[in-house]
């Protein structure tokens, strides 16, 4: 078989077996764990696991390439039971929490933190994705799906969406305030609705303003003035950088999805805005509370001179 079809006949997540080969030769001339990592372009801790996971006794403290390889091939076929079929009273406390429209991400985080002695039940949030949309083999409600932040069934590829409303978030103070958008969301429509907004937020609390990249956000020289250090702007692609307004933008579209109309009444937004603001003791962990319930903002300079803003 060629070399170049050896390299690439598994995922780029997993050691091909020229790899192996790689690493044991390495390894016969004397070198260690960080240092074959970087001869073989993988992470320190790839290597090390690779080496711990082929440490059998019978294998006389040598590392057999061909030997791993072949073991590797055998685990990755062999039929895997998910753990939430394992086990009932997981799979139930997990359920329970996708009804609460707990997202994947909050129930593991809760879970660390709530069971910390259970560590079998510490999973990362995409386990519990896929036991959603592979139901079949886990056990969960397929319906669980529409709890979902999203509301979909399926996975879709990420698009921007059709916007018609603003959000706006301290992210000191967690103080958040919802913009509608009754003109469009153009450049002229934009700064047409959100500069009335910021001329009454004190001007101690407003010091910048970060955006994603988009046609909206053409005429931002003029709502540049309302902040003391000028207004910046994520990476194309990587909504990540301001991973508050994310969040938020996540539970307002829990009372608000995305197919129904923002042209409503201010103090209804208002009152969507102040919901998402102050989470009672029943509402989802968020990861800025160390996955806490029942965490609020402590009061700050920032969150008193906003809170009239809010007030009916």
């Amino acid at each position: 078989m060629p070399p170049a079809r050896l390299a690439h006949e598994v995922s780029g997540r997993y050691l091909s077996l020229l790899e192996p080969e790689r690493i044991a030769a390495l390894r016969r001339m004397g070198m260690g764990v960080r240092q074959m990592a970087r001869k073989s372009g993988r992470n320190p801790s790839t290597v090390s696991r690779e080496l711990k996971r082929n440490d059998r006794p019978y294998d006389r403290g040598l590392y057999h390439a061909l030997l791993a390889h072949t073991r590797a091939q055998e685990k990755a076929c062999r039929v895997k039971i998910p753990i939430l079929a394992r086990d009932p009273e997981f799979r139930d406390l997990v359920q329970e929490k996708l009804q609460l429209k707990w997202s994947p991400e909050q129930i593991a985080g809760w879970l660390r933190v709530t069971y910390p002695e259970r560590t079998n039940w510490h999973l990362c949030h995409e386990t519990i994705y896929q036991a959603l949309y592979h139901a079949q083999e886990t056990g969960l409600a397929r319906e669980l799906t529409r709890r979902l932040g999203t509301g979909r069934p399926l996975r879709k590829r990420r698009r921007r969406s059709d916007r018609r409303q603003v959000t706006l978030v301290e992210r000191r103070s967690r103080f958040v305030y919802l913009v509608a958008l009754p003109h469009g969301h153009g450049a002229d429509a934009l700064v047409k609705a959100l500069a009335p907004v910021l001329a009454t937020i004190p001007a101690a609390c407003r010091h910048t303003l970060t955006w994603d990249q988009g046609g909206e956000t053409a005429n931002h020289q003029q709502i540049a003035r309302y902040f003391s250090e000028g207004v910046f702007f994520t990476e194309a692609g990587s909504p990540w950088q301001k991973a508050t307004v994310e969040n938020t933008n996540g539970l307002t579209r829990q009372c608000l999805p995305k197919h129904l109309s923002v042209a409503r009444h201010e103090s209804e937004l208002q009152a969507i805005a102040q919901a998402t603001k102050s989470p009672a003791a029943q509402d989802p962990p968020m990861a800025f509370s160390g996955w806490r319930l029942g965490y609020s903002a402590p009061p700050s300079d920032e969150l008193r001179c906003l809170d009239h803003l809010n007030s009916p």
